[in-house]
């Protein structure tokens, strides 16, 4: 079973999320909440359950599955980024541009970047928010023509 450990001041703490996942990805973290992103399954085989979890009040809840779009990222790449209005972006992949997982709270929204080469395989591989804004800041790779490529949102 994966868990978190967590200081608080005197001691660690164990936090236990429940299922059959393999990895835990610690994403944003704020005074109150921290989140994660957690897999299962395989990746190659499109078999990966993939979930977003959050810790509130001493404890990890399921918020909700994270769809697979585009092909999906692959998993080590994936991590919960706030974007400073408690909404929740995930990087993606997608064909001839890249694509980001968007949770409202309520649903997952796809947003994609700027069009590049159609038959492209486009993965984000990192993305980040700049501290104090609303701003977020992407860095991946267009893997079919191997072209690093940078994107910001906000």
């Amino acid at each position: 079973m994966p868990f978190t450990l967590r200081w608080d001041g005197t001691r660690w703490q164990r936090n236990d999320l429940s299922g059959p996942y393999r990895d835990v990805r610690l994403g944003a973290v704020t005074r109150r909440h921290a989140w994660a992103f957690t897999t299962a399954g395989s990746w190659q085989q499109g078999t990966e359950e993939r979930r977003l979890w959050r810790f509130a009040r001493g404890g990890w809840s399921a918020v909700a599955d994270v769809p697979h779009v585009g092909g999906g990222a692959r998993p080590e790449y994936v991590r919960p980024v706030l974007d400073g209005r408690g909404r929740v972006w995930t990087p993606g992949a997608g064909a001839g541009r890249s694509c980001y997982q968007h949770w409202d709270g309520t649903e997952w929204r796809t947003v994609y970047g700027p069009e590049r080469d159609a038959a492209a395989r486009c993965v984000v591989h990192d993305l980040v928010r700049v501290p104090g804004t609303r701003s977020l800041w992407a860095v991946g790779e267009d893997e079919t023509n191997a072209r690093p490529f940078a994107e910001r949102w906000g």
